[in-house]
């Protein structure tokens, strides 16, 4: 996965399984990814410097590694009563977010209006790899927002109400923010 090695946890004719959770948490990044698979056979090769056993491999497979909400504030809120609120949003996530990397949030009102509003934020140019992120936010009217994240192209999931006795049964639920 990247420049990783992660070993195999099961190898069947259809499938490879490996886990993500084999990999040291700081190496991996959200985003567009690819995936080889690199075969070690049990001949070696020459090679310049002695024997080495040289991997067959695979083509290269692109998946995306969705980014983890894992807290959401907002702070140093600037309006008052309707007016537009202007800010700082800061997100922590569960991978680093490469100094690099394109980062995007989208609020979207948590509402029940047939046109909720959506707000597209990008964070500014970072210059270390981070778990967290500061946003500024700017225009946007009063009301509780789901937050998502992408990075690189790659989106955050949002969390479903899974209670099949609560009025939000299989609404987006989380995470959310309230810009008072």
């Amino acid at each position: 996965v990247g420049e990783l090695e992660l070993p195999t946890t099961t190898v069947n004719a259809n499938e490879i399984h490996f886990s993500l959770a084999d990999a040291a948490p700081d190496l991996l990044r959200a985003g567009i990814q690819s995936v080889q698979v690199l075969h070690y056979g049990a001949d070696k090769c020459p090679h310049s410097e002695g024997h080495v056993n040289v991997p067959v491999i695979s083509n290269a497979v692109p998946f995306d590694l969705a980014p983890t909400v894992i807290e959401v504030t907002v702070g140093e809120l600037e309006g008052i009563d309707d007016a537009p609120r202007g800010g700082l949003l800061r997100l922590s996530t569960h991978l680093p977010v490469g100094a690099g990397q394109k980062v995007v949030v989208a609020l979207n009102e948590w509402s029940l209006s047939a046109t909720p509003s959506t707000y597209l934020f990008e964070c500014p140019e970072r210059n270390c790899d981070t778990r967290e992120l500061t946003i500024p936010i700017s225009n946007v009217v009063p009301g509780e927002y789901l937050v998502r994240l992408q990075i690189d192209g790659a989106d955050s999931l949002l969390g479903v109400d899974s209670d099949p006795n609560s009025k939000t049964f299989n609404w987006f639920v989380s995470p959310r923010v309230i810009i008072a």
